[in-house]
């Protein structure tokens, strides 16, 4: 592995680390302002599923390269069953928690956009955090030892910690509840996207969790003012899992298309 070893280039490190994050968030923040200001009558929903658009399809058509190079396996049906319903149960226990005895919103429209919002913030945070930053950094870390495990490490590390800028509108434990989740859920999808070997399983996956916060009346996170330990144990587990995969594909190695 060694003699593959590339010198590593640290301004496209702080590119992948930095850079693309801080953008994402002055994006996020740039055109749902912008979008309000010129239809403040729009729901929340809306404007979200309207900006992670606008985002998602430059980011694809800049990184699609970079996209396809994480698609390792044929995509077989008892893959994704095994992927998504297996290796998905902590992610649909994690929704279901979050509906189950708390104050949903009502309405076709209402529940129809907070689905169709969820799965465009999931397809747009997998696009960049797992398709762009996730390949990326297994590009530029390629011939050093563990390099899916420091790579998951990092992208999760930075898709924790963007959430911190919820700050403004959520409480200080509630934020660092769901910046520990966020890691959580990105170190697990990175295991999940290499063990699929397609960023649809981690998308679906996504726009489930999401759903179950956006299904809600008031947001739990938003007004968290004390420690969920059952939370934060499902959240652990949800880490733990992404470990065990990514520890067992470090050792294992990647399946490739021509070895099928």
């Amino acid at each position: 592995m060694s003699e593959n070893k590339k010198p590593l280039d640290y301004k496209q490190l702080l590119l992948y680390l930095i850079l693309i994050p801080l953008c994402f968030i002055a994006a996020l923040r740039g055109l749902g302002w912008l979008i309000k200001a010129i239809a403040p009558d729009l729901s929340l929903n809306i404007r979200n599923i309207i900006v992670e658009l606008i985002i998602t399809i430059p980011v694809y058509l800049i990184f699609r390269k970079t996209i396809r190079q994480g698609e390792k396996h044929i995509l077989t049906i008892p893959r994704f069953l095994f992927c998504f319903l297996y290796l998905g149960i902590p992610f649909f226990v994690h929704a279901g928690m979050n509906i189950f005895g708390q104050e949903t919103i009502s309405g076709f429209g209402n529940i129809l956009f907070a689905v169709l919002g969820a799965f465009a913030v999931g397809l747009c945070e997998e696009l960049i955090f797992r398709g762009v930053i996730f390949n990326k950094l297994q590009d530029l870390l390629s011939g050093r030892k563990n390099v899916y495990l420091v790579s998951a490490l990092l992208s999760s590390c930075v898709f924790g910690l963007i959430h911190f800028e919820n700050l403004f509108e959520q409480s200080f434990i509630g934020t660092t509840m769901q910046v520990y989740f966020a890691f959580a859920i990105g170190l697990c999808f990175c295991g999940i996207y290499l063990f699929s070997g397609t960023l649809l399983i981690p998308i679906l996956l996504h726009g489930i969790v999401d759903t179950g916060v956006f299904m809600l009346a008031v947001n739990n996170n938003a007004t968290a003012t004390s420690f969920n330990l059952v939370h934060m144990a499902l959240s652990t587990a949800i880490l733990i899992i992404g470990l065990v995969l990514l520890i067992i594909y470090e050792k294992k190695g990647p399946m490739t298309k021509k070895d099928q």
